[in-house]
């Protein structure tokens, strides 16, 4: 499919956001190819120039979740992973399907007064009904280390995963969880 660019950055006629530049409001291109694997493993192709492809899917990702859940969460959130190049995925031991290589995904932590809170992450995204494709709560369901979120366009699966400490990937309910962290004090 070809887009024409009007000056705005928008697709001539369609709405789209550039695919030639990060529109965030709160996020940047640093964000996007942040890896600390990359470094620490000297994967100079994380930090190359992204496609066009890998910056829609961010612009996608920010527009329709991360910006609104960080404005509503008064907090910019901490990018733990984003955009990873295959290298850099093969290194964290990423799945081949990933959505990390598209740019489509990332796994984010939110710090509430120095204090790590992953739940408030969740059940906003649960009580906003942001749209997402996938996300995945790493660790104790009741203090998740970090969570992992995808919004592919065209893809509003909204699957819920819970990744315990055996590694299995355990379908979980939105309500229910909601209501766990609702019951546990959590208010978005």
């Amino acid at each position: 499919m070809l887009f024409l660019m009007s000056r705005s950055g928008k697709a001539a006629g369609t709405g789209t956001v550039s695919s030639t530049q990060l529109t965030s409001q709160y996020y940047n291109l640093s964000d996007v190819q942040r890896s600390q694997t990359a470094l620490d493993e000297n994967i100079t192709e994380q930090f190359a120039p992204l496609s066009p492809e890998v910056i829609r899917a961010a612009n996608y990702l920010t527009s329709t979740l991360l910006d609104p859940l960080t404005k509503k969460l008064g907090s910019k959130l901490e990018i733990d992973s984003w955009h990873r190049v295959p290298a850099t995925n093969t290194a964290v031991g990423g799945s081949v399907t990933s959505f990390h290589l598209t740019g489509g995904t990332v796994d984010i932590d939110f710090f509430k007064d120095g204090v790590l809170d992953n739940r408030m992450i969740v059940a906003a995204i649960i009580k906003y009904d942001y749209p997402y494709t996938e996300m995945i709560v790493y660790g104790d369901l009741n203090n998740p280390s970090e969570v992992h979120v995808a919004a592919i366009e065209g893809r509003p699966e909204k699957e819920l995963l819970h990744k315990n400490s055996s590694g299995d990937y355990i379908p979980i309910d939105e309500q229910t969880l909601f209501q766990n962290y609702y019951d546990q004090g959590v208010r978005v």
